[in-house]
């Protein structure tokens, strides 16, 4: 694995012959949300052998309808659209705008919320329970809370120097605005981080033996009703969960089925919004991924993947011009989703202090809208530099 270092500083970047990021406002309405059943189903994996791979890794994007109304307190935004041509492609991000000086600083809270699965077959998959040697020990639960993708990591000094993964991401994505000579080179959006007491769910089949201890496949629409139907409201009625939180669902070693057949197995997680109480609630999941079935994830690098989709598309309406033939993606996308692009992709990363962890790599905003210069760190297109060039058209 390759060290998270990025160490040469970058003198200010031209802006970008496509129109730059600019600010806008927004509108709301209000929308509401029907009742559902909660209820997890397993997936059978009868007749597969201990440890084989069923379905392929990958992430799920959940489209809420296009120009997704906003409505209540929720979470730090600011809007903003980039013109293409005659085209005008308006976008929500999390935290501050990074061409804004006057408010360079935005904190989110997140809510992390330890899920437990137990099996018909005696088994849970808990965040809280030790993992096995071959998974190298400790717990999910700890081991993500102790990562630097909740603690500060060693960014180069023109990046900000300490700064958590996601924090100097966003510094990066937008270094045409963030660096010293920049119009904003005080810009900073965290993460703040809490964690839940651990929540058990029954589910109504068997866990399964992977080449490092025991998985899970669970469909993911039994999964997304309850989170949203029983366990968000619940956690709300205790004062735990706010509509103004990223409300994060982590589990251990499951992976999501789109229906009952094990091939359409293999979906780490995802990220969404809905309307709870009058308000918008934007959410997401990840497994902490150590049984091994997947070479594509690695501990925490389902998170670093949907916690950053959720900083740049927090309820998932971004639109963007179509990309695509791609990491995951075999066809066409139009949306602005961060990680996708570079599904697979591997990093180590290394708190002060904290536990080792991976993280993938994460294309800019640049990327999508085939900025020229880039406008992000050292004219990359994305974090770790896997990209030089910008998202070719995809008819």
């Amino acid at each position: 694995m390759r060290k998270f270092l990025i160490g040469v500083a970058v003198a200010g970047l031209a802006a970008a012959s496509i129109a730059p990021l600019a600010q806008s406002s927004a509108s709301a309405t209000t929308t509401h949300r029907a009742a559902a059943t909660a209820s997890l189903h397993a997936v059978s994996t009868a007749g597969v052998r201990p440890g084989a791979v069923v379905g392929h890794a990958r992430y799920y994007s959940p489209r809420v309808q296009h120009k997704y109304n906003v409505t209540g307190p929720t979470v730090k935004f600011f809007n903003a659209f980039t013109n293409v041509g005659a085209t005008r492609y308006n976008q929500k991000m999390i935290g501050t705008h990074p061409n804004d000086p006057a408010h360079p600083a935005a904190t989110v809270h997140v809510v992390v919320i330890p899920l437990a699965l137990h099996f018909t077959n005696n088994v849970t998959l808990s965040p809280l329970a030790t993992l096995p040697s071959c998974a190298g020990g400790g717990t999910a639960a700890n081991r993500f809370m102790q990562s630097g993708l909740v603690k500060n990591i060693t960014f180069a000094s023109s990046l900000g120097g300490s700064r958590q993964f996601l924090e100097g991401y966003r510094r990066a994505e937008f270094f045409q605005y963030s660096h010293s000579g920049g119009s904003n080179p005080n810009y900073s959006n965290r993460l703040s981080f809490t964690q839940t007491p651990l929540q058990t769910v029954n589910v109504n089949g068997p866990s399964a033996p992977q080449n490092c201890g025991q998985g899970g496949n669970i469909t993911i629409g039994s999964f997304d009703n309850y989170i949203k139907a029983t366990l968000f409201p619940a956690l709300a009625s205790q004062g735990r969960l706010h509509s103004t939180d990223l409300a994060y669902v982590l589990t251990s070693n499951m992976v999501l089925c789109q229906s009952t057949s094990s091939s359409s197995c293999g979906i780490g997680g995802y990220h969404s919004a809905y309307q709870r109480n009058g308000a918008t609630q934007t959410y997401g999941t990840a497994e902490f991924a150590s049984d091994q079935r997947f070479n594509a994830f690695r501990d925490t690098s389902v998170s670093s993947h949907e916690l950053a989709e959720w900083l740049d598309d927090p309820f998932v309406d971004n639109a963007t011009p179509a990309w695509g033939h791609i990491g995951q993606v075999s066809g066409c996308q139009s949306n602005l989703e961060n990680g996708d692009p570079l599904t697979g992709t591997m990093f180590t990363i290394s708190p002060p202090g904290g536990l080792s962890s991976h993280v993938q790599d994460l294309v800019d905003y640049g990327w999508f809208f085939r900025f020229n210069p880039s406008g992000g760190f050292n004219g990359w297109y994305s974090l770790f530099g896997t990209f030089k060039v910008a998202a070719k058209p995809c008819p």
